[in-house]
């Protein structure tokens, strides 16, 4: 059997389980709202700021779409989002199965907005979305480009926008991408086709930026893409991940552990390790886990018998008696609305009134126990017979 000891050991060690757990968790929100307010330089939906893109997500949300962060890698796209707003610079590199993750997930009908800024890069051909896009040095002054008609949905009804970028796109002869907007240093806007999705590429984040979408049209060309490539019940995402906020999520069966922070992984299995280690040492010191039955519960009819065993062993009727008779008495004071201290000839009186008993064999009983009570010793046989009266008299009250 276990002694409290180790009840008391148990309880401490599933404590101390419970409380490291917690602060595996209040570590990760903490570590997850610590990058939110960290990311001020950078242009994300939680930045307020000039070059944030917080007045654009709200603009989408009174619109009626529905625009949330994607804190995970792109592996976590699903069908029920449109359009993944991807804006530069990225502080998270963009691995490898990621973009084949993007690429699947606009051919099967996603559509991505990609603003791009500096620096300078050539075509990556391991890019299997834009890789066939050069970025080019351009002029960094503010442009009105006036917007001639043209058959893009994404232009209906925009006249002018305003880009302020030091870069251009060059994109291969072969992509494929429709031209909307260029200047003499290169392509400024296009589009294409890809899959059943599409691809719009900006080389101007200040078209989106909490400053830049108050210019002439930019909130309406960024209004009219989200409802073109934003079906009924899909969401909006802006790309938080590649901005330093959030967690890798591979696949859909990743849990905490797999989103911690690498240093929350590495205390989780020290402790693990620790854990084993101490049960290796208990068990060497002490013994192994010993397996204790569950107590046995007699019934309470064994105690009655075995007092009563003991009572006749004893020839103490009287002593059995006395509890008997104190409660028969106060059954009738409470019967007959008397208190405690009532005197014995009221109290038979009042009884026989209520019940119709005879008052003189309830005297009898009365008197007779008040001589036990005194000290008096009766045998077996009169113990039975007093009770069974009293319960007579009881049940009549």
């Amino acid at each position: 059997m276990r002694g409290k000891a180790g009840v008391k050991s148990e309880k401490q060690l599933g404590l101390l389980i419970l409380l490291f757990s917690i602060f595996l968790i209040s570590a990760y929100q903490f570590e997850k709202r610590g990058q939110e307010f960290a990311s001020v330089a950078a242009p994300t939906s939680f930045n307020v700021k000039s070059n944030g893109v917080r007045a654009l997500s709200l603009l989408l949300q009174s619109q009626g779409f529905s625009a949330a962060p994607l804190e995970t890698n792109w592996d976590a796209l699903s069908s029920d989002t449109g359009l993944l707003v991807m804006i530069e610079p990225f502080t998270r590199n963009v691995e490898v199965g990621e973009i084949s993750s993007l690429n699947h997930w606009v051919k099967q009908g996603g559509s991505v907005l990609y603003l791009v800024t500096g620096p300078a890069r050539p075509a990556d051909p391991a890019d299997t979305v834009f890789g066939a896009v050069a970025v080019i040095p351009g002029d960094n002054k503010i442009s009105d480009i006036p917007i001639k008609s043209s058959a893009s949905p994404y232009f209906n009804q925009v006249h002018m926008l305003q880009i302020k970028s030091d870069v251009r796109l060059a994109p291969a002869a072969t992509a494929g991408y429709s031209i909307d907007a260029k200047d003499r240093g290169g392509v400024q806007i296009m589009h294409k086709t890809f899959g059943k999705g599409q691809l719009i590429v900006a080389a101007a984040a200040s078209l989106a930026t909490n400053e830049g979408i108050q210019k002439v049209d930019n909130a309406l060309f960024l209004v009219n893409i989200a409802s073109i490539a934003s079906g009924k019940n899909q969401k909006i995402l802006f790309d938080e991940y590649h901005h330093d906020i959030g967690f890798k999520r591979e696949g859909q069966a990743a849990g905490i552990l797999n989103a911690a922070p690498k240093p929350l992984r590495w205390a989780f299995w020290q402790f693990a390790i620790w854990m084993c280690l101490l049960v290796y040492n208990g068990n060497k010191r002490f013994g192994k886990p010993q397996i204790t039955s569950s107590p046995e519960f007699r019934p309470s009819s064994e105690y009655v018998q075995a007092m009563s065993r003991f009572i006749r062993r004893a020839r103490a009727a009287d002593v059995a008696l006395l509890p008997i008779y104190s409660q028969f008495v106060r059954d009738i004071e409470k019967a007959c609305h008397l208190t405690h201290d009532v005197p014995k000839t009221r109290l038979v009186e009042e009884s026989a009134r209520h019940t119709g008993f005879d008052p003189a064999q309830l005297s009898a009983i009365l008197t007779r126990c008040e001589e036990v009570e005194a000290g008096v010793r009766i045998s077996e046989t009169e113990l039975m017979t007093l009770c069974r009266s009293m319960e007579a008299i009881q049940r009549r009250l």
